[in-house]
């Protein structure tokens, strides 16, 4: 919970991380511009079991070394870095926090004029959801320890469908490739163009990895196969399929569209919020460390990490 300490609001604050939108991962929203991840304390007990994903580290608190953060030196990080938008990280942080004290520390964000997103794994209020710019939902269908999970996020997918705010894309994770792991999602987007990323531990020698990402490619216009052996991260054009973006994970690399997010071939108007147009120096920097740089708090303390 916040506390007010000598006038200032304080949040407990796992990590602060400058990041691209890629490495969230988040293709569509402010594509090639830098995130405020604000990683909080997140859901109480342990709510999936897994190693293989960034998203994990988040699922053991044990891990996690809280600190309380004064709100005005988040927003201070978030004017230096120049960031585009700000992202509620962790395992269900809307829950983090009590739900007046979370949609005030929002408030704060957009009223110094940031776009604010969250993770979520469809545990969250959708009052609170529908507060946000935009939203990553967490699919977590072979790792959640508990069966209503993946289940929630479906739900939470359907609500948000046809809402043109909060914007709004899909992350499946998977031990393997597999189709039917992945129907009920496939039910919900299919007709849409929300983008769906599909994260898989083991890749069973690439030809089934291939075959999953061509089957979902038929069914849906925005498919991304995370994978060390066989990743698909470019967008391509729904109606020409001329090539859009080019990316490396966690990294924007190309993107080409008319100014007003149409194909530059057909004109067909694309998936994309918020285009980026120009490179800032935070995004070079990124462009070399993966997408994300993620710092404790206590690092940020006198303005040490710059």
């Amino acid at each position: 919970m916040p506390r007010e300490e000598q006038g200032s609001t304080m949040i407990p604050v796992a990590m602060l991380g400058l990041s691209s939108a890629e490495a969230i991962p988040l293709y569509h929203y402010t594509p090639g511009g830098v995130i405020l991840r604000i990683a909080l304390a997140g859901h109480a007990g342990t709510l999936f079991e897994c190693e293989g994903f960034p998203i994990c580290v988040f699922g053991d608190g044990s891990r996690l070394a809280l600190m309380p953060v004064d709100t005005s030196l988040i927003l201070y990080k978030a004017r230096q870095w120049r960031v585009d938008a700000v992202f509620l990280d962790g395992l269900e942080p809307l829950n983090s926090l009590g739900e007046d004290e979370l949609l005030d520390l929002i408030e704060a964000f957009k009223r110094h004029g940031f776009r604010v997103g969250a993770r979520t794994l469809g545990l969250s209020s959708p009052s609170v959801v529908e507060r946000l710019d935009f939203a990553v939902i967490d699919y977590m269908k072979d790792y959640s320890v508990d069966p209503a999970v993946p289940g929630e996020a479906i739900r939470l997918i359907y609500d948000l469908l046809e809402v043109e705010k909060p914007w709004i894309e899909v992350s499946a994770y998977i031990k393997e490739p597999s189709f039917w792991r992945l129907h009920p999602l496939v039910l919900a987007l299919s007709g849409s163009e929300r983008p769906v990323h599909v994260f898989i531990e083991d890749h069973k020698g690439g030809g089934p990895l291939r075959d999953l990402y061509e089957e979902l490619k038929r069914r849906m216009p925005y498919v991304y196969i995370h994978n060390d052996l066989y990743s698909r991260l470019d967008t391509y054009c729904p109606r020409c399929k001329a090539p859009i973006a080019s990316r490396d994970e966690g990294v924007l690399r190309a993107l080409e569209v008319l100014d007003d997010e149409r194909c530059w071939k057909c004109g067909y108007k694309l998936a994309f919020r918020g285009r980026i147009r120009k490179k800032t120096p935070e995004q070079l920097l990124l462009s070399t460390e993966g997408g994300v740089k993620w710092f404790h708090p206590s690092q940020l303390v006198g303005g040490l990490a710059r």
